[in-house]
C-alpha cells in the first residue's frame, strides 16, 4: 500500500471510530428515551448514521481491495468460490441484458433461500454481466451506484413510509419526501450509460411481506417504470436494476401474477419489465466443484473428482455448506 493510501486508510479508520461513538450514543439516548416523538427522531437518526457507517466501512474496503497483494488467498478466495455456479441464473441475466442491447432497461430480480444457496455470491456474478466490460479489474467506469436497503433493522419496523425513508437517504434528500418525488428525483440523475443497482435485503424479516410485495409492485416499480419511459427516451444503455432477496424460501410452486415465467429448464419464456424474474439459486454438483478445484489448484481429474465427490456427500449440494468445507480445507488442495 503506497504512502498516500496509507494516509486515507489511517484517516477513514479515525472517523470511522468516531462515527461508531456517535452510533453508540444515539443507541444510549434510545434506550432511556420514553417520548414516542423523541425517539422516531432518534429511530431516523440512528438509521443515518448506520448508512453512513456502512458507506464508509465499503470505502476502506475498497482502498484495501485495490492495495493488497492480489496474490494473497484469503483476500480473494470469496471471489473464486462464486464462480463455482449459478450457471441458469447467469443465462437468465444474459438473455435480459441481450434484450436491452444498447437501448435502456430495468428489470426486478428475486433470490429466495439467498442464505443456503448462496444468494449472495449469485448477485455479485450478475452484477458482473451487467456492468460487462465497464468494470476493469475493481474499477467500474462511468455513472455506477449500488443503494443498499435493508428492510430489517433493531430500531424500527420496515413498512412503506420507512422504505421510502430509507431510499431518500442515499440522495441526500429530506426523508419526510413523498415517495412519488424522491422516485422522479431518482430517476432525473440517470444519464446516458448509467447503472443504478439497488439491493433491498430481508424481504423475509418484514411482518405482512405479503403485502409489502403488493404495494413494492404497485406502488414503486410501475411508477418507476412509468418515469423512466420519458428518461429512457432520452438516454440510451441506462441500466436500472433491482434485486429483492429473502434468506428464507418463500414460494414454492404457487407464484404471484407478477412473476416472469421460466420453464421446466429455467429459461425465461416472457420478459415483462412490469414483472420480476427469479433467478434459481440451484444446488451445485460433484462437477461443478471438480472444475473448480482444476480451475484454482491445477489438481489432476482423478484427485479433484475424488475430492469434489467427498465434498458433495459432506455438504449434499448445498452452496453455503461447501464453500465452507472448501475454506476449511483449502491447504489440502495443494
Amino acid at each position: 500500500m503506497n504512502i498516500n493510501n496509507n494516509v486515507r486508510r489511517k484517516h477513514y479508520g479515525k472517523k470511522l471510530g468516531i462515527l461508531s461513538e456517535e452510533l453508540e450514543e444515539l443507541e444510549n439516548q434510545f434506550s432511556s428515551t420514553m417520548s414516542g416523538e423523541n425517539r422516531r427522531k432518534l429511530e431516523r437518526a440512528i438509521e443515518f448514521k448506520i448508512i453512513e457507517i456502512e458507506r464508509l466501512e465499503n470505502q476502506i474496503k475498497d482502498l484495501d481491495n485495490k492495495n493488497e497483494n492480489p496474490n494473497l488467498r484469503e483476500l480473494d478466495l470469496q471471489e473464486r468460490l462464486q464462480k463455482i455456479d449459478f450457471a441458469k441464473a447467469k443465462d437468465i441475466t444474459k438473455s435480459v441484458n441481450t434484450k436491452f442491447g444498447r437501448n435502456s432497461g430495468a428489470v426486478v430480480l428475486f433470490l429466495q433461500r439467498s442464505t443456503k444457496q448462496k444468494g449472495c455470491y449469485c448477485i455479485e456474478e450478475v452484477l458482473d454481466l451487467f456492468l460487462g466490460d465497464r468494470k476493469i479489474g475493481k474499477e467500474v467506469l462511468g455513472d455506477f451506484r449500488r443503494y443498499p436497503i435493508d428492510l430489517d433493522s433493531a430500531v424500527s419496523t420496515c413498512d412503506e413510509f420507512e422504505f421510502s425513508r430509507r431510499l431518500a437517504s442515499h440522495l441526500n434528500r429530506n426523508i419526510e419526501t413523498s415517495l412519488n418525488d424522491t422516485i422522479k428525483e431518482l430517476c432525473l440523475t440517470l444519464k446516458g450509460g448509467t447503472i443504478l443497482f439497488i439491493e433491498i435485503f430481508n424481504w423475509d424479516r418484514i411482518t405482512g411481506r405479503e403485502n409489502f410485495l403488493d404495494w413494492f409492485m404497485d406502488n414503486f416499480w410501475r411508477i418507476i417504470i412509468r418515469e423512466l419511459e420519458i428518461v429512457f427516451g432520452k438516454f440510451s444503455k441506462i441500466r436500472f436494476i433491482v434485486v429483492l432477496k429473502s434468506n428464507a424460501k418463500i414460494f414454492e410452486k404457487s407464484y404471484p401474477s407478477y412473476f416472469c415465467n421460466l420453464n421446466e429448464n429455467y429459461e425465461l419464456t416472457e420478459f415483462d419489465p412490469c414483472k420480476i424474474i427469479e433467478l434459481p439459486l440451484l444446488d451445485w454438483e460433484v462437477e461443478d466443484i471438480k472444475e473448480w478445484l482444476i480451475d484454482n489448484f491445477g489438481l489432476c481429474n482423478d484427485r479433484s473428482l475424488e475430492l469434489a465427490r467427498n465434498i458433495w456427500d459432506e455438504g449434499e449440494g448445498t452452496p453455503d455448506t461447501i464453500c465452507g468445507i472448501l475454506e476449511r480445507d483449502r491447504e489440502k488442495f495443494k
